[in-house]
Formats: structure tokens, sequence, C-alpha cells
């Protein structure tokens, strides 16, 4: 009998456990291979930089959030960010474009800011994701190629992201 109750309360602690491991991270379902989100950086002086992130080819998922397409992007070497984790997640600093001077004797990697936070200017992210978009007295639109984007209530690492999404960072 004592045996047996120690094997049940084993079964039990290692069933606990399983299950308990597996409340971690979200795994979602995977965007199809041609699945893409547009990024758009328009600091509102210079023609918006906009970007097609493949987020299928990338691997993603929709439990991906908004800061992993922007990881994705990075990856690609022609965009940059820069941003500060805090209390919300990540606080974005400055976002640009990335390039290679040839121009000298050897090349050189730029780094060219089209939003950047201080002097009174915040990086500010507009949503194409119903669900991520503010719905409160103080929302604000954007339009893009059309397209109404509302600004989002949750911060980049929290947006939810879906195929054929739009996310667009502007100074507030």
């Amino acid at each position: 009998m004592k045996k047996l109750l120690i094997a049940i309360l084993g079964i039990a602690a290692v069933l606990g456990l399983t299950l308990f491991g597996g409340c971690g991270q979200e795994t979602g379902e995977p965007f199809g291979s041609e699945a893409t989100v547009t990024v758009v950086l328009d600091n509102k002086e210079d023609a918006p930089s906009v970007f097609s992130v493949p987020v299928g080819k990338a691997g993603l998922s929709s439990a991906a959030a908004g800061i992993d397409v922007l990881d994705v992007l990075a990856e690609g070497g022609t965009f940059y960010y820069q941003a500060r984790q805090g209390v919300y997640g990540a606080y974005l600093l400055e976002m640009g474009t990335v390039r290679t001077d040839e121009s000298g004797e050897y090349p050189v990697t730029v780094y060219d800011p089209v939003l950047q936070e201080g002097n009174g200017n915040y990086i500010y992210v507009y949503t194409s994701v119903e669900k991520d978009q503010d719905t409160g007295n103080y929302a604000s639109e954007v339009e893009y190629l059309g397209q109404t984007l509302v600004n989002s209530a949750v911060g980049v690492s929290y947006m939810s992201v879906e195929a054929g999404a739009v996310l667009y960072f502007t100074y507030y």
C-alpha cells in the first residue's frame, strides 16, 4: 500500500511539473511562408522608409509580438532600432536605416536615424491590427495607402502580429 501511494504521488508530481512547464510561451499558429508585415518609419519631414518583413520565412507565428518583427527586420541588415527595457516592455529610443558607405578606403556601416526620441519627440506607433487599436477618447488615426491605422493601445513588446499587418512608427 505504501509503495502504491508513493507511485501515485510520483506520477502526480511528474504530471504537475509537465502541465506547469506547458504554461510557458505560447507558440501560436505559424504564418504561411509568404506572409509579411509592413513596417513604416515616418519622421514627417522626409519620405517614409517602408520595409516588408517576411514573418513567414522568419518562422514567426501568431504568438509573435511587434518587437519580434523589429528583430527580424534588424537581422536583415537594412534597419536598426535602439530600445530601453522598461516595466511595460521595450521603450523605443531610435529607429533608422543601415547602409554601407564605400566612398573611403574601407567600407563603413552607417546608421541613419529616421526617428529619435528626445527634444520633445516621442516615437508613437499606429497599427492595423484591430485588437491592439486604442478605442479611448484620445485615440488618433493616420492614413497609409488608403488604410486607416489607429494608435496602439499596447507597447511594441505586446503588440499582436497578423499577416499583412502594418506597423507605422512616427512622432507624437
